[in-house]
């Protein structure tokens, strides 16, 4: 069973909203206060196959500083060029499904968003076209020594691809999860009785590692080139790696538009505190009023075609490598058995205790 999508939607989302909150968190020198109403601010990242389709809608409180409200009701729908209109349903959260999995949306095709609010506000996203799939050809790690910054080693999350020929380049995001497992307690082992208990449970675990950047990549080459080693982020040889993790990575080729726009949101979201940062705004996006196309409201509406790659980190293939991985458990074997297995992190006797575990062993995993 694969992880769920919307997690994936839900981490980009809310990377989105500390980005407007770092826009706005900033001290600005001039006090003349302009519009400071309720604004709307829209997410959505329509996949050319079956995937990540979810549509998310949300408010700003009335100073424009914290998205705080879901928008509910709303009427959603991707209007291909032909004025085809594919409608997404409202699920939970203020969020959007568009619920027909077998829909293919066509390379080459131009589509767009419509929204239309329960007090009858409509919004579209500018019309953008629906790019082709690049496969990832190698997804894997590699040493990275510490540095000044970073004192432990860390692990490289690399990928590999063919870039393929395109007169307007390559455009692509990618985004990376962390699955990791953890195993309970073995209670028959500790109390000798495999009658009483049963089997330890095992759980799995995502953790989304682009929270902090977003991996980008972008050439204006025409021909087609190989791309090797392109390193996404560095992973820190942490307890989470005392077992089995597996890295998923999502690589989404992009339109222009949307390139530019993660390009804008990183860098927003990534103040270093100098001068140099770019000037406090919010990021704008794609969409729009009907009643006033010249305006822009927050937020944007992607089309991506989408690659999926999966690789596995164990500590048996760092440590030999001076990659050495703490264990998360560590007991005192000199107390007796029950202080033994009750004193250490809830998590660690019973995995089941971890917020946001999962019993569900993915599909993929081996």
């Amino acid at each position: 069973m694969l992880p769920k999508p919307q997690q994936s939607q839900q981490s980009i989302l809310l990377f989105f909203f500390l980005a407007i909150l770092a826009s706005t968190c900033v001290r600005e020198l001039d006090l003349k206060i302009k519009d400071q109403s309720s604004k709307l601010v829209v997410y959505g990242n329509f996949t050319q196959g079956a995937g990540n389709r979810v549509v998310s809608i949300r408010r700003t409180s009335d100073f424009g500083s914290q998205v705080s409200e879901i928008v509910r009701g709303a009427k959603v729908f991707l209007v291909d060029e032909q004025g085809k209109r594919l409608p997404f349903m409202e699920t939970s959260g203020g969020d959007y499904a568009f619920m027909d999995a077998r829909f293919q949306a066509t390379v080459g095709r131009k589509y767009y968003l419509e929204i239309e609010l329960k007090e009858g506000d409509k919004f579209r996203s500018v019309a953008s076209t629906m790019p082709a799939p690049i496969p990832i050809q190698k997804s894997y790690f590699r040493f990275l020594p510490a540095n000044v910054a970073q004192k432990r080693p860390s692990l490289g999350i690399m990928v590999d691809l063919n870039v393929p020929e395109n007169p307007e380049g390559v455009h692509i995001r990618w985004g990376v999860r962390r699955i990791w497992q953890r195993t309970s307690v073995n209670l028959q082992w500790v109390f000798n009785d495999f009658f009483r208990f049963g089997p330890p449970p095992v759980c799995y675990m995502t953790d989304s590692l682009t929270m902090q950047a977003i991996p980008l990549f972008s050439s204006e080459r025409t021909g087609g080139f190989l791309l090797q080693q392109q390193q996404l982020l560095s992973l820190e040889a942490d307890k989470k790696l005392f077992e089995k993790n597996a890295i998923e990575i999502i690589q989404y080729n992009t339109t222009p538009e949307a390139y530019l726009y993660w390009q804008d949101i990183r860098s927003v979201a990534n103040q270093g505190g100098t001068i140099f940062d770019p000037p406090p705004a919010a990021v704008q996006g794609n969409l729009y009023p009907l009643d006033d196309p010249g305006e822009r409201i927050l937020g944007f509406f992607e089309l991506t075609a989408a690659d999926t790659s999966y690789f596995f980190v164990e500590k048996s293939l760092l440590e030999p490598f001076g990659y050495y991985v703490p264990d998360p458990c560590i007991r005192d074997f000199g107390r007796p058995e029950w202080v033994e297995t009750f004193n250490f992190e809830p998590g660690c006797a019973f995995c089941t205790n971890i917020v946001g575990h999962s019993l569900v062993r993915p599909g993929f995993w081996r």
